[in-house]
């Protein structure tokens, strides 16, 4: 049985379990799904940054602009700008995009959060001090509303001594 404690998840995670993903196992995918339901079959509030759903959405459309590019599109100069102007994608996706968001709106707890000029200035004067993009840090360090629980892959997590991170480990 899982613990009942406050989680926040970030964005790989999210894009594997809702989205699936190229480069995942299914055993993996399925381990995390699992995991999540499993949390939330037994009460927890899992939480998830609006900075994190801004990066998932954008991993969401770079992923099916590739792939609209390779069966479509060899061509270089085929760009996301033009990609976003065919109207039935745009829709396709935005329907997905949408679907999705109610979804973990409607299974999360959405922690709003900000970047500042100041919070930038942080990351940066600690950047040889942790491993993190920024929004990773600005989540850490200022958007998780005082969570210390993170679900991730994300090695750069697993680093910082001040959090604790479950993550996905195959057992052989």
């Amino acid at each position: 049985m899982v613990a009942k404690f406050p989680e926040i998840l970030v964005s790989n995670v999210l894009l594997a379990v809702y989205f699936g993903s190229r480069i995942w196992t299914e055993e993996k995918i399925a381990c995390y799904a699992n995991f999540i339901l499993e949390l939330l079959n037994n009460g927890n509030t899992l939480c998830v940054s609006a900075l994190n759903l801004q990066e998932l959405f954008h991993s969401v459309e770079n992923n099916e602009f590739r792939q609209y590019k390779e069966v479509h599109h060899e061509d270089r100069s085929f760009t996301k700008k033009m990609y976003r102007a065919i109207t039935a994608e745009r829709q396709r996706l935005a329907e997905d995009l949408k679907s999705k968001h109610l979804e973990i709106s409607e299974q999360y707890s959405v922690v709003s959060g900000n970047v500042t000029n100041d919070m930038i200035k942080n990351f940066l004067g600690y950047y040889e001090n942790h491993f993190y993009d920024p929004i990773d840090f600005i989540t850490v360090r200022y958007n998780a509303g005082g969570i210390v629980n993170f679900i991730t892959d994300d090695a750069d997590f697993q680093k910082n001594l001040d959090i604790v991170v479950y993550t996905y480990e195959r057992k052989e």
